[in-house]
């Protein structure tokens, strides 16, 4: 079913509205802190808002003005959190039978569809284990058909996969981009696999407020803030648009003809993104002219920042030169001879064919 919601609760910094479409997955990406798990309760009816309504399907959830408070066990959801939180002294099947036991469904009845629903979770073969008996892999998906078992209209995930090793969860994330299709289901997460595998779209939360959100590709290869370019991989410089170049502080670039079709005021904030690969690293001299670089093998502009270095630290077979919100990979072999160190003064260069520029 459609979710629709708007809810404002000061204390916490949460004013978010957001829709799901029926039988649509959307990802609710954010930082720490942004309120992300705050959303997921307050649809849940475990938080209640300020200010806001909420209504899923033909159900209002919550309606502040009007006074309208549907309790948790009437609203259509069911929630999935990091947590299995099964019941300790039931079996995984009774368990999984809890939610139709509690709707009224007989007992065998509710025995068959909990039986259903753990093989639809490959959970099958533990149905008459305790809790204690199971991995931390196996009751997540005992916990998902317990989920499952209850008919949600709307499948709330708040970070599925975050308690669970790096064994279990591409398990589970394979067995939810099977059960999710045709589903509502909002999940939360930090991952960007997840919002590759599972969504349809992707939210950004920051500061308690949507930032920015579309389809996951569209999302990663255009991100808005430096969260979202941080999980596509990117380095994001915000700058002006004048005529057909770009700047920035320390960094000015003629715009490729491919951006110059997008509709543009003279003096309109753009976006610059570009793979921390395609970032030559060469050291400032004292005369000020640049010590040894290595060549991009491509043609094209090139664009210079003068940045200092953060941090250094190892990518598979590459070195992460990080300047701030800034970063370049380089060879350790590179690395050995500029004989980069933390606070030293260097200059990154950005191969223009690598940028994508876009209006912010």
């Amino acid at each position: 079913m459609r979710l629709d919601l708007q809810a404002v609760l000061p204390e916490r910094g949460i004013d978010v509205s957001l829709e799901i479409a029926a039988g649509e997955t959307v990802a609710l990406l954010g930082p720490n802190g942004a309120g992300k798990s705050t959303v997921v309760s307050l649809i849940a009816g475990l938080l209640q808002p300020a200010a806001g309504r909420a209504k899923l399907g033909s159900n209002v959830l919550f309606d502040v003005d009007r006074r309208v408070w549907l309790p948790p066990h009437r609203r259509g959801t069911a929630l999935l959190a990091q947590e299995a939180l099964l019941f300790p002294h039931l079996s995984a099947e009774e368990n999984v039978a809890f939610g139709p036991r509690s709707a009224g469904t007989p007992r065998r009845a509710a025995r068959t569809a909990a039986r259903y629903w753990l093989d639809q979770a490959d959970a099958g073969g533990f149905a008459a284990r305790k809790p204690a008996e199971l991995s931390g892999g196996q009751a997540q998906r005992v916990a998902l058909a317990r989920a499952l078992a209850a008919e949600p209209s709307l499948l709330l995930l708040d970070e599925p996969m975050a308690a669970l090793d790096v064994h279990a969860a591409p398990l589970l994330r394979r067995l939810l981009s099977r059960v999710l299709v045709g589903r509502s289901a909002l999940i939360v997460t930090h991952d960007v696999l997840d919002a590759l595998m599972l969504a349809d779209r992707v939210l950004v939360m920051e500061g308690g407020q949507i930032v920015e959100g579309g389809p996951p590709a569209q999302v990663l290869r255009r991100p808005r803030s430096r969260f979202t370019a941080s999980l596509a991989g990117l380095n994001l410089v915000e700058g002006i648009r004048r005529g057909d170049c770009f700047s920035a502080p320390g960094f000015e670039i003629e715009c490729p003809p491919e951006a110059s079709r997008d509709q543009f005021r003279d003096g309109s904030q753009w976006l610059a993104a570009f793979p921390p690969s395609s970032v030559l690293v060469s050291v400032v001299n004292p005369s000020g002219s640049a010590g040894p670089t290595r060549p991009t093998g491509q043609a094209g502009g090139r664009n210079v920042l003068k940045v200092t270095v953060t941090d250094l630290e190892p990518r598979g077979d590459r070195i992460r030169v990080g300047a701030g919100e800034l970063a370049a990979d380089i060879s350790p072999a590179e690395a050995a001879d500029l004989a980069l160190r933390p606070g030293q003064e260097v200059l990154f260069t950005v191969d223009a064919l690598a940028l994508s520029l876009y209006p912010a």
